[in-house]
C-alpha cells in the first residue's frame, strides 16, 4: 500500500568526495510510488548492522499523494578519517515502525578537511615562529661562549643561521 523511490540526489550524488569528520545536509528528490498516500507521522530511518536497528533521523517528511514527488533532507556526519569509498548507512521511509519503500545509501570518499587543515597549519606556524623567537634569544645569549669553543678548536661545529637567528651545536665528540 505505501511506496517510495528516489528520483535524484539533490546534494551529494553517489559517488561524491566531501570534507572527513564534518556534518553534510543530504537532500534527495523521492516519489510515492504507493497506492495511498502517506500519512502523518512517516518518518525517515536508517537501518544499522550492528547491532540491526532502526533509527529514526531527524528530517521534514512532505505528505505525498500517489505518484507526487518533493524532497527530503536530513544531516549525516562524515567519517571522521580520510579514505574511502564509505558506503553509508541504509535510509528508507517508515510508518508505524515498519519501513517502505526503496532503501538508498550515499557511497562517499573523505579528504582532508581545507578549514581544519587550514587552522591547524596555521597553529603549527605560529608555535614554530614562537619556537625561532625563542631560539634566538638563547643564540645571543650564548653566541659568545660558542664562539669562544670554536676557537678553542674543541671539535665544536658552530653554524649560524643568520635568517633565522638560530644557532645549532654539532658536537663531534663529547667535550
Amino acid at each position: 500500500k505505501f511506496g517510495s523511490r528516489i528520483v535524484r540526489h539533490v546534494t551529494y550524488a553517489n559517488p561524491c568526495t566531501v570534507d572527513c569528520g564534518v556534518n553534510i545536509t543530504k537532500k534527495w528528490i523521492i516519489k510515492n510510488t504507493g497506492q495511498v498516500a502517506w500519512p502523518e507521522g512517516t518518518v525517515l530511518v536508517k537501518e544499522q548492522h550492528r547491532p540491526k536497528t532502526l533509527l529514526v533521523c531527524r528530517a521534514n517528511i512532505p505528505l505525498l499523494n500517489p505518484g507526487e514527488e518533493g524532497e527530503i533532507s536530513t544531516v549525516l556526519d562524515t567519517p571522521p578519517r580520510v579514505g574511502g569509498p564509505f558506503r553509508t548507512d541504509t535510509y528508507s521511509l517508515a510508518f508505524e515502525g515498519k519501513r517502505f519503500g526503496q532503501g538508498f545509501f550515499i557511497v562517499l570518499s573523505t579528504v582532508e578537511n581545507k578549514h581544519k587543515l587550514l587552522a591547524t597549519t596555521l597553529k603549527n606556524e605560529a608555535v614554530k615562529a614562537q619556537e625561532k623567537k625563542e631560539y634566538a634569544k638563547a643564540a645571543e645569549k650564548y653566541k659568545k661562549s660558542l664562539l669562544e669553543l670554536k676557537k678553542a678548536d674543541l671539535s665544536v661545529v658552530v653554524n649560524e643561521n643568520v635568517m633565522a637567528g638560530f644557532v645549532s651545536i654539532l658536537t663531534l665528540c663529547s667535550i
